[in-house]
């Protein structure tokens, strides 16, 4: 995958990785409980969401990012970094859960969202001293 901040990046799956992902593809294209969450995060107004919302919902985004279908990827991924920017004082206790994960999708998609959320807030470099000393 090119970027226009013309680095390279290229992310390698091992085989059998988080095989239960493949049932995810069947949720997302039904109107399950997957797709509301994957949607609530997308498009709600998240102005306000509580930590208690914010955490557990953010971890099962994060999860879900294991499916290679790439529509539900980018969907989670959208929505973790929504989430996590509405309420980033769950970082503290997020991000270390999946720092020692073992797939790639997950790793990039948790990091992508952090990343989105540091470079984002007014106070980025603040909240890039803070989130590194977690």
């Amino acid at each position: 995958m090119s970027c226009n901040h013309g680095f390279s990046v290229k992310i390698l799956r091992a085989p059998g990785m988080l095989e239960w992902s493949v049932h995810l593809v069947p949720l997302w294209q039904d109107s399950s409980s997957l797709r509301r969450i994957v949607q609530w995060a997308q498009t709600a107004n998240l102005a306000g969401v509580h930590p208690d919302v914010a955490l557990p919902t953010s971890r099962v985004l994060a999860w879900i990012c294991a499916t290679s279908q790439l529509g539900l990827r980018q969907a989670a991924i959208e929505g973790l970094t929504r989430l996590v920017g509405a309420c980033p004082t769950i970082m503290k206790d997020f991000l270390p859960d999946f720092l020692g994960v073992n797939d790639a999708y997950i790793l990039e998609a948790v990091l992508v969202a952090v990343l989105g959320v540091v470079l984002h807030r007014d106070d980025a470099e603040a909240g890039l001293w803070r989130l590194a000393r977690c």
